[in-house]
């Protein structure tokens, strides 16, 4: 059985003793009340310790039956035939979890299954000259204004993912070196970009122990002034949602501007600062929800149960990067991270 469930279990027995004791403290003071003063108070007192820990009872009884649900569908998933039935389960059934993440291990196996036959943009399509005209800038602008980007609070349900690989942190100095970018219909997945970039200067040693690429792997790619239009034709005019998207936006800009293409228009999302704002995790000890220590992609990776994901690859960073918010906008209020 779950830790945490165990460990719930004895929390819950011990509100269950304190209730008792309270109600029947409570009882006696009230009846004693009527003959001296001290008894009135205590009336008072108990009558809060009794609704204060009441509440507590009520909060772990909740949290044991969803850790209880969710056994139980893990269960029922472990059989091939049910797998069927769950994926077939409406998404608010599911919400029923409404404090564990909406996606459970079975859902995430389930998410990750849904890009195995997603087609591929086509990295070879021949752009059309009216639609090159229309991304390339035809006179100069001012370099700050271009490099701003709009934010937006609407939660779309079609959009497109980006994550880049870079050979730095710095956008003017530094070079991308990988591009991953999935597009979501309705909140599932219907295209997939990706193609490693061949930057203009040699991929240091360092770079490569960080994110795994070598000067090798990206020998025979395109450069990114070559990637790009084919990036913005896949993008179109779809909201951008990335992890941390002012280093993901920043890199995007200044590769356009720097290359003579136009601002896009399209707003974008920052599920960092979603999951800062809505992902919670449930503290048994201190019996509340609390923020995340970090927020970092990697993190999130782990606890949403997807580890399975390559670490610092730009398609499997969409792929976090998608769940998390999905995950986030499918939910009602906060959403909460187990252990």
């Amino acid at each position: 059985m779950d830790n945490n469930l165990l460990e719930l279990q004895k929390v819950l027995g011990m509100y269950n003793k304190k209730c008792k004791i309270y109600l029947i403290v409570e009882w006696v003071s009230l009846f004693l009340m009527f003959f001296n003063i001290i008894f009135i108070i205590g009336v008072f007192i108990f009558l809060i310790l009794y609704i204060c820990n009441n509440m507590k009872r009520k909060n772990a009884k909740k949290k044991i039956s969803e850790i209880s649900l969710k056994e139980e569908i893990v269960e029922k998933v472990e059989n091939k035939s049910d797998n069927i039935e769950l994926e077939n389960t409406d998404f608010e059934d599911i919400n029923k979890m409404k404090n564990l993440n909406l996606y459970n291990k079975i859902e995430e196996e389930l998410y990750l299954e849904s890009f195995n036959d997603i087609p591929k943009y086509n990295l070879n399509k021949k752009l059309d000259a009216k639609f090159i005209k229309s991304i390339t800038r035809s006179k100069e602008v001012e370099y700050d204004k271009f490099i701003k980007y709009p934010n937006t609070t609407k939660k779309p349900s079609d959009f497109v993912v980006l994550d880049f690989e870079t050979t730095g942190l710095d956008p003017v100095n530094n070079e991308i070196v990988q591009i991953g970018a999935i597009k979501f219909e309705n909140y599932k997945p219907v295209q997939i970009f990706s193609t490693y970039v061949k930057p203009n200067k040699r991929i240091s040693k360092r770079i490569t122990q960080i994110n795994g690429i070598t000067n090798e792997m990206v020998e025979s790619y395109s450069n990114i002034e070559d990637a790009l239009p084919n990036l913005l034709d896949f993008i179109g005019e779809d909201y951008i949602i990335a992890h941390n998207a002012s280093f993901d936006i920043s890199f995007l800009l200044e590769n356009l501007y720097k290359y003579n293409f136009k601002k896009p228009k399209n707003k974008a999302i920052d599920t960092l600062k979603l999951a800062r704002s809505k992902l919670r995790e449930y503290d048994i000890e201190r019996d509340r929800e609390i923020k995340l220590k970090t927020y970092k992609l990697e993190e999130l990776k782990y606890r949403f149960e997807l580890g399975d994901l390559s670490l610092h690859d730009a398609l499997s960073d969409c792929k976090v990067c998608a769940y998390i918010y999905i995950n986030i906008i499918k939910q009602n209020g906060d959403t909460y991270c187990l252990y």
